[in-house]
């Protein structure tokens, strides 16, 4: 059961046959038919919302979920901290925070699909937090759909050979410099090319 001021995730259909995944708070109820209610609703059936990023949605509850939904909340501290070593600290500082305090994080956001997280202290962890998190990952698709639906048409390309220059890479270098980054929009075709093309390159190093 949703509320309004919940913060919710729902998919947006572009105009180029993308699909992005949007998170925005419930601003009010709205009848099937598009129009407010005039009381209070028990059974509400859509909801109006104003993304940050994309034009405002009347959208049926049955198209939204929980934002928190969408990631994995840590507060074990070892596990939030467990890295931090590689970047020659000892802790993670909160990301809000900054280098103005040593106050550490508390808790840490991964979003499912991506892996990618944020670090924070229970001060600066807000539910806005978790939708910036989101719009994030979405960007970074966003900015990827001209390789996606090359990739798409046409998987060969990120397998390609590379150029044996030390100033330039080879558009194959190029794409699966793009695929190590970002291995959540490889295209499937793609992805399981470029995991046999992997396999391949492995074992020809192993048996050199």
């Amino acid at each position: 059961m949703f509320a309004v001021g919940d913060l919710v995730g729902f998919d947006i259909e572009t105009d180029d046959g993308f699909t992005e995944r949007h998170y925005a708070t419930i601003e009010q109820f709205r009848k099937r038919d598009g129009n407010n209610y005039r009381r209070k609703p028990t059974q509400p059936y859509a909801a109006f919302l104003a993304p940050e990023h994309s034009s405002t949605q009347v959208l049926p509850l049955t198209k939204l979920t929980q934002a928190v939904d969408d990631f994995e909340i840590i507060t074990d501290h070892s596990t939030i901290h467990a890295d931090a070593r590689e970047w020659n600290d000892w802790y993670f500082k909160c990301l809000r925070c900054g280098g103005f305090t040593y106050k550490g994080a508390e808790v840490m956001a991964i979003h499912k699909q991506s892996g990618q997280r944020v670090r924070l202290c229970n001060d600066c962890y807000k539910p806005e937090e978790l939708a910036r998190l989101g719009h994030h990952v979405m960007f970074y698709g966003r900015d990827s759909r001209e390789i996606i639906a090359a990739l798409t048409a046409n998987p060969e390309p990120l397998v390609g050979p590379a150029r044996d220059s030390y100033y330039e890479k080879s558009e194959g270098e190029s794409y699966r410099e793009w695929a190590d980054a970002f291995p959540w929009l490889v295209p499937v075709p793609a992805a399981e090319l470029y995991e046999q093309w992997k396999g391949e390159r492995d074992r020809a190093s192993a048996a050199a």
